[in-house]
């Protein structure tokens, strides 16, 4: 991927430069979060709850078949 030119203006001044860049992608990138987890040997199961209010949330249960004795961990993006 190639930048031509980035272009700053702020406060009093300015800035234009070229700038080559390459872009490298993590494979794990285009891969869905069920490949993900099957990739690391975790199995993950699918929950629909439905909300008093009538809202359905998608609840993932991710199970690491290894190691059966340990604790939940809830986890919530911000």
């Amino acid at each position: 991927m190639k930048i031509k030119k980035f272009l700053f203006v702020g406060t009093g001044f300015y800035l234009s430069y070229k700038l080559t860049a390459k872009m490298v992608l993590d494979p794990e990138v285009e891969m869905s979060i069920e490949e993900r987890f099957n990739k690391y040997g975790l199995k993950l199961e699918k929950h629909y709850v439905t909300t008093e209010d009538d809202y359905v949330i998608l609840v993932h249960r991710v199970i690491n078949p290894e190691n059966t004795d340990t604790s939940p961990i809830y986890l919530q993006h911000g």
